[in-house]
């Protein structure tokens, strides 16, 4: 008697299933439901499209506030030279900054006009790094005399 109620249970919600229950007869399209797998595709490209974006603009907008270089002293005070030789003038938050070291400095460039002499000018917010001295300034090991 039990197998005979399962099997007719069974038979039943197959029927709900692929009838429907509100229908009259059974359909032999296929209905789906949920989005298609091309939608599911183009909703994953998306997100990613605007992930990869915003890591991007992060990064840009992160980049133009940090400058790493060796620390020189020039004519107009401490000056930054970067690995790519470009010289910045450093203004604004420098006590803890000493010619000879290579640094991370976060702040502000600014931008001279074509027709104005000088090197841009980078104004520093914070030290974010000191990685010791420059590489050019390293003092070689003593030599050994006879």
């Amino acid at each position: 008697m039990r197998s005979r109620t399962g099997t007719a249970l069974l038979i039943t919600l197959f029927t709900f299933i692929c009838c429907g229950a509100d229908s009259g007869g059974c359909n032999t399209s296929q209905e789906r439901i949920g989005p298609s797998g091309a939608e599911v595709g183009a909703a994953i490209a998306g997100v990613a499209v605007v992930i990869v974006g915003a890591v991007v603009l992060i990064e840009v907008n992160h980049s133009h506030h940090t400058l790493k270089g060796c620390v020189l002293s020039g004519p107009s005070g401490l000056e930054l030279r970067t690995d790519d030789q470009k010289s910045y003038v450093l203004t604004g938050t420098t006590a803890n900054i000493k010619a000879g070291d290579q640094v991370g400095l976060h702040g502000s460039r600014v931008k001279h006009s074509k027709g104005s002499p000088g090197d841009p000018t980078f104004i520093v917010e914070k030290m974010k790094k000191n990685y010791g001295p420059c590489k050019a300034f390293a003092t070689p090991p003593p030599s050994a005399t006879p």
